[in-house]
Parts: C-alpha cells; structure tokens; sequence
C-alpha cells in the first residue's frame, strides 16, 4: 500500500513538471541569413577604346562595391545592384574587382582593351585627316589613337556631338580649323607633347568653358578661340611669345585673362568683342599692340599700358564704355585715329610729352570727358581729334595751342 503511494506522488510531481515546461516559452537565436555565393556571368571581357560593355551578376547578396586598377583606362559603374558598365578610355589591361560586402566574396573582371581606328576615320602617316561626325560614339566622347602624332586641318570640323576628347601625348600638333565649329565641346586637356596649335583651330565652340594649354606651344596663333563664347578665364602659357590677331574676339564670357612676362606682341582684335572682360594687365614684355586689341570689351573699367608701348594703333580701345582711367606712358609716340573713341566713362586723360601724333577722332563720343592734359610743350600733330573742352597745357605754351591747328578750337586752353 506504502509502495502504491509513493509511486503515485512520483507520478504527480513528474506531472506538474512538464506541464510547467510546457507552459514556459524558451527563447532561441535568430537563423544566421544565408546569401548565395557572388557569381557574375563573364570574367573577362575584350573592348576597343570608347567600347561599353555589361557583366551581369548572377547570385550575391546584392551589396557591392567595384574597384578597377587602373581608372583612366576604365571607368566602371554599377546600375540597380545588378548590373557593371565597364566603359573603355585608354589601350591596356585593367583587373575589376567585385565584391559582396556582406560575405566578403570577390570576382575579378579582366578587361582587355584595344585601340582601333572607326571605320570612316582617316590617319594616314600618323596625321589624323577626318574623324566625320557620324563615327563620333552617341556619348559625344571619344579617345584619338595614340598612334596618331598630329590632328590635321579641319579634322572634326563641324562634329557639332564632340563633346570631350583625350589627347593622347603622341599627338605634336594640332591643325588649322581642326575642332572648328565643334559646338557641344565644353574642355580640352592638351597635352605637354603638343608644341603648335594652328589658326582657328577651337574658333566657333561655342560651350567650351574651359582649356588647358601646355607650356611647350610659343604662339597662340590668330583666331584659335575666335568664337569661345563660353569661355569664361584663360591662362596663357609662359612659354608663348606672341598672341595673334582675333586670338579670343568674340569670347564674350571672359572675365580675366593672365598674360606672362614672356609675350611680346598682342595682335590686332585679339581681345576684340570680350564684353565681360573687366580689367586685364598688359606686362613690360609687351612691345606692340594691334589695331582694335580690345575694342568692344564693354565691361573694361582700366587698363595698364606699360612703357615697352611706343604707339597706341588706331580703334585699340574703341567702344570701351566703362573705361574710366587710362595711364599713358612716356614711351608712346603715336596715338591712332579712334583710338578712344565712344569711351563715354572716360572723364579725364593725359597726354605725355613723348607723343609726336594724335589720330582723327580719338576722343569722339567720350561725352564724359571733361579735363584733356597736354604734356608736350609744343603742340603734337593734330589731325583732328574731336575734342573741344578745357585743355591744360604747360606753363608758356597756351599761346602756341591757341594758334595750332585743331587744338585752337579747345575752350578753355589754360596753363598749368
């Protein structure tokens, strides 16, 4: 009877037992996440220069990051986790690496590229000849061949869809009118290997904002920017001597201009038209300026004229409208007809001593100009300024103005 008991309590405690256990939740660490492993569907891939190609991933945990060993020769992108553009810049083998941020795994894309000509496009003896704008790659960039030593005249001429262009450092030269008309070009990198750029040879691009010119070119030849109408500064480099004519007319976005020590000679109009050129500093190296050089720049408020300037050509500040100051030196001999004339803020002017000549007109429409001094003791040669308002002479010489042909007609003609 004992025995019964003690095996029916036994019963009951076990009982109570897992009842509780059955009652009581217990708790249990979340499934570690299980990712495919990282497959992508090609690991190399041959492309010419300027050639897209697409590797697609096939399994991952779809977080990635790309990373190429070289990226001038490839630029690599990734689109919506799934998919990697590899476009082509320059001739090599580049090495992509993929990988999944989330298991550490790697893929890795040899890319091959090569170098072809576009059918169309002509290179004969190195000189690139013609690139015709329907061979220009729908992404309006495009990579010359660097087994092409110079770009020849007119040789993307009117490629209105060029948008940007490398320039390999076997390239020497670049033709006349060679990117001409070329409208949708907004840079240019030229390389040190270049040492002549022809006439014309970026005039008329019109979005072209910016250019960098390498120290090996001396001259920057007649209209190379005529028509830049984007383009906003320039640096000219140390190594150029000389500016040619209409070198940057027509540039109206140009607000500053840095000419070295080095240049010689601005030609005629090379400054011509730049409406938003405010002030520009001409160094001592500067030995001749042409006729209208910065006529037209409706913004110029002053200018400095060094005394390596022996004669100011005729319209070479014509239309000047905010032109307040000018400082003649002593060195000018001659001052050409229309020199100044419709600077209509300029309020007062003074002629030094060393000028022989003053032009016909010099000073009309200068409606401001209230105040002419007049250095020279002996009246220069008059031919016919349009001025007529107070004259300042030295002491001693206000009867030889008064008797001097067109002088005499200034009022009043008073002595220092």
């Amino acid at each position: 009877m004992d025995r019964n008991i003690k095996y029916l309590s036994l019963f009951l405690l076990y009982f109570v037992f897992f009842a509780c256990c059955k009652d009581e939740e217990v708790s249990s660490p979340d499934p570690l996440p299980i990712y495919k492993d990282l497959s992508i569907d090609k690991d190399e891939v041959e492309l010419d220069v300027n050639e897209i190609a697409t590797v697609r991933i096939i399994a991952g945990s779809g977080e990635y990051t790309i990373k190429g060993n070289d990226n001038k020769k490839v630029f690599v992108t990734i689109e919506r986790k799934t998919r990697i553009i590899l476009r082509a810049k320059a001739r090599g083998i580049v090495l992509v690496t993929v990988t999944d941020t989330k298991t550490k795994q790697t893929k890795v894309i040899k890319v091959i590229i090569s170098q072809k000509i576009p059918k169309g496009v002509v290179v004969e003896n190195g000189i690139l000849v013609k690139w015709n704008y329907n061979d220009i790659p729908y992404d309006g960039h495009i990579t010359i061949p660097n087994t092409v030593t110079s770009i020849g005249d007119e040789a993307f001429m009117s490629c209105s869809n060029l948008k940007s262009i490398f320039v390999p450092s076997s390239v020497t030269s670049i033709g006349r009118n060679a990117f001409h008309g070329c409208s949708s070009l907004t840079s240019i990198v030229i390389p040190n290997s270049v040492r002549i750029i022809r006439s014309n040879a970026f005039s008329s691009c019109s979005s072209l904002t910016s250019v960098a010119m390498p120290n090996s070119i001396s001259s920057i030849e007649s209209g190379t920017f005529y028509g830049c109408s984007s383009l906003i500064s320039i640096a000219i480099p140390k190594s150029v001597t000389s500016v040619g004519g209409s070198a940057f007319k027509d540039c109206y976005s140009l607000t500053s201009v840095s000419i070295p020590n080095s240049v010689v000679s601005i030609g005629e109009r090379a400054f011509e038209d730049c409406g938003n050129l405010a002030s520009i500093t001409i160094p001592d190296s500067v030995a001749s300026i042409g006729a209208y050089a910065f006529s037209d720049c409706i913004s110029l408020t002053s200018i400095y004229i060094p005394n390596s300037i022996n004669s100011i050509e005729e319209n070479t500040f014509y239309e000047c409208q905010s032109l307040t100051y000018v400082d003649i030196p002593n060195s000018v001999v001659n001052i050409g007809r229309d020199a100044f004339e419709n600077c209509s803020s300029l309020t007062s002017i003074i002629i030094p001593s060393s000028v022989r000549t003053l032009g016909k007109n010099i000073f009309r429409g200068c409606w401001k100009l209230n105040s002419l001094t007049c250095k020279a003791i002996t009246p220069p040669n008059n031919l016919g300024f349009s001025y007529r308002k107070k004259l300042i002479v030295p002491r001693g010489s206000k009867s030889a103005y008064e008797q001097a042909r067109y002088w005499k007609y200034c009022d009043p003609i008073v002595e220092e």
